[in-house]
């Protein structure tokens, strides 16, 4: 996940990567094979439009408790290098919390 995140995002970044990751794999953190992979894809693409923005905030809340807290948002922010299009997404979200 991490070597493909890179070249998906265009950004090396293993905190999101990692998160990424714990979001697709599910609640057991289940081996995340093509299949699952695929899977989860399809369900994001086609399913109900207010499952991308869902998805989004489940990566910046780590807790999973509906609030971002300024360590979750430091430690993305701090992981992405900076001017990456990915970065520019981040600060785009932060623009809009804060």
């Amino acid at each position: 996940m991490k070597l493909g995140f890179e070249k998906f995002f265009g950004a090396k970044c293993d905190y999101l990567a990692r998160r990424l990751y714990n979001l697709m794999s599910g609640p057991k953190k289940t081996t995340l094979d093509k299949i699952l992979w695929l899977n989860k894809c399809f369900e994001i693409l086609h399913g109900k439009p207010a499952y991308l923005p869902e998805l989004s905030w489940l990566l910046y809340d780590y807790a999973h408790d509906d609030m971002l807290t300024s360590n979750e948002l430091s430690d993305l922010v701090n992981c992405i290098p900076e001017y990456s299009p990915i970065y520019n997404e981040a600060m785009k979200l932060g623009e809009i919390i804060i």
